[in-house]
């Protein structure tokens, strides 16, 4: 697989239209748009190695740490999520891409995509009202998450007011 295979097949899992067939330009301005910039720069002739992978799929799911050190671990940071690329000769395949792609990633996708807004659209975390997503009420959050008055909200549970129990 060419870098030029992997960022049109991850411009389509994310959903993304590009013109048809896409220029390297279009699909290097994509990638950089979705934060996606390997080390040495793009290269859409040469091979997709393991590093260049998972690189910008760190950075595509914002998992990098907020202060790159010397010792930052695109890898490690993939495998600590349950996602695992495998390589043959050195490149990953269509093959290898299409298991990475099949499993953990794309989940993890759609939970960060799930991050950015909340159910309404409005952004946030919205209002926890249960009875809108159709989940019943459980003993963890009861009711529908409209709270109550029937006690006070001074300290951790079970304390009463003055910080005894």
């Amino acid at each position: 697989m060419t870098q030029r295979g992997y960022l049109q097949s991850m411009a389509g899992i994310c959903g993304d239209s590009l013109p048809a067939p896409p220029t390297d330009t279009a699909l290097i301005n994509w990638a950089r748009a979705k934060g996606m910039s390997p080390g040495g720069g793009w290269n859409l002739d040469a091979a997709l190695t393991r590093e260049v992978m998972a690189y910008t799929m760190v950075q595509l799911l914002n998992l990098a740490p907020a202060k790159a050190k010397a010792d930052f671990d695109p890898m490690r940071i993939l495998e600590s999520q349950g996602i695992f690329i495998r390589t043959s000769g050195g490149h990953v395949t269509a093959q290898n891409f299409r298991r990475v792609i099949g499993d953990k990633f794309a989940r993890l996708a759609m939970s960060k995509a799930g991050d950015d807004k909340d159910r309404d659209g409005k952004g946030g975390h919205g209002d926890d009202d249960d009875d809108d997503d159709g989940h019943p009420p459980s003993p963890t959050k009861p009711g529908h998450g409209h709270g109550d008055k029937n006690h006070d909200h001074t300290g951790p549970p079970g304390q009463e007011k003055g910080g005894k129990k």
